[in-house]
């Protein structure tokens, strides 16, 4: 009996030995230990690249909402899905951010020895401005501002001037009422700066057209951003432009409901409306945010303000899917007119103060 007993152990030991190896071995990678850290999954979206891979690289982010919005949060999440495909990097996220937890996540990314960490946000930039000296062997990159503090943070700027002004100007070439609506939510220069922008990209267009514009105060709170668009559809508006988070789906309901249009910001919002978004001005993030690990890899990256617009196709159009068989080829030539001309510098988008 006990002789039995034994080679069953023997047995159920090699088979256990046997399992472990089979499974790999997977680590976990080190990350902040704070509440709402959440370690992103591997799912990059891009195909691998001939670039060099570095598994010791680092990346973090930081956002002040859901990387699942559909707008704002979503477009620095696909960035940093692209930099794990493209560099083999361990990346990770944080959360719904706000101001009083900033600096926390911060120590948290310096202590774990990231290489480069993007906060997500014109918000943040106290927070690195304290921290980062802290941490010299860690770069802190805060998105959509024009900000930097030597030796060791910087800024990845998009011109949201620009970027709202090619929503204002489709959405001028599309309106049948003559009024259209931009919606902020976050009041901050850079959403304020996509409010300007949309309306002078509409004005360029048709300087009699009219643009309602509001800003809620915030890129998550959907019962305002529907009570806005409501509200600029009873004023006859068929086109609306979202500056938001996760609340421009509201926008999109009350499109849907009331058979108008959406020009979409940040990032592509088709799927979430094929009926009604014509196309999205994009944030480019996901073209962006690569350059600077790159710089990272390379040895060049300063601490300064690196800034892409239209004339490094970082802002620009998404597809406008079914709508490009719609819209009559005057308007698209239009279009296509007016993006050279931002390109080129003819056509003038420096914000008016």
């Amino acid at each position: 009996m006990k002789k039995a007993y034994a080679v069953l152990l023997v047995a159920i030991l090699v088979l256990s030995m046997l399992l472990t190896g089979c499974s790999g071995g997977v680590q976990a990678s080190s990350e902040p230990t704070e509440p709402g850290a959440t370690q992103a999954p591997s799912t990059a979206t891009s195909e691998p690249s001939d670039t060099p891979k570095d598994s010791d690289l680092k990346v973090g982010l930081i956002v002040s909402g859901n990387v699942n919005d559909n707008g704002w949060c979503a477009t620095a999440y696909a960035a940093l899905l692209e930099i794990e495909s493209r560099f083999g990097a361990t990346i990770n996220y944080v959360e719904n951010v706000g101001l009083s937890d900033i600096e926390a996540q911060l120590i948290n990314y310096g202590e774990d020895g990231y290489d480069i960490v993007f906060c997500h946000g014109y918000e943040y930039i106290d927070g690195v401005t304290k921290i980062a000296p802290n941490y010299l062997d860690t770069w802190f990159a805060v998105n959509s501002a024009s900000f930097s503090q030597a030796p060791n943070a910087l800024s990845v700027n998009q011109n949201n001037y620009q970027k709202g002004y090619l929503a204002g100007m489709v959405a001028a070439l599309v309106s049948e009422t003559g009024v259209i609506g931009a919606i902020g939510g976050t009041d901050i220069p850079p959403v304020q700066l996509s409010v300007q922008g949309a309306e002078a990209g509409a004005k360029y267009i048709n300087p009699d057209i009219t643009v309602l514009t509001a800003i809620t105060g915030d890129n998550e709170d959907s019962t305002s951003a529907l009570e806005v668009s409501n509200a600029m559809i009873k004023q006859k508006a068929d086109v609306l432009i979202p500056v938001l988070g996760s609340a421009g789906l509201a926008v999109l309901t009350a499109a849907e409901e009331n058979g108008i249009h959406v020009v979409g910001t940040n990032s592509d919002m088709h799927e979430f409306g094929p009926e009604v978004v014509i196309t999205s001005s994009v944030a480019g993030f996901i073209d962006s945010m690569p350059v600077v690990v790159q710089a990272l890899l390379d040895g060049t990256l300063e601490a300064k303000a690196y800034n892409f617009g239209v004339a490094e196709d970082v802002v620009k159009l998404a597809p406008f899917y079914q709508f490009e068989d719609s819209l009559p080829k005057a308007t698209l030539d239009k279009i296509a007119e007016v993006i050279a001309g931002i390109k080129d510098g003819t056509i003038d988008t420096t914000p008016k103060s």
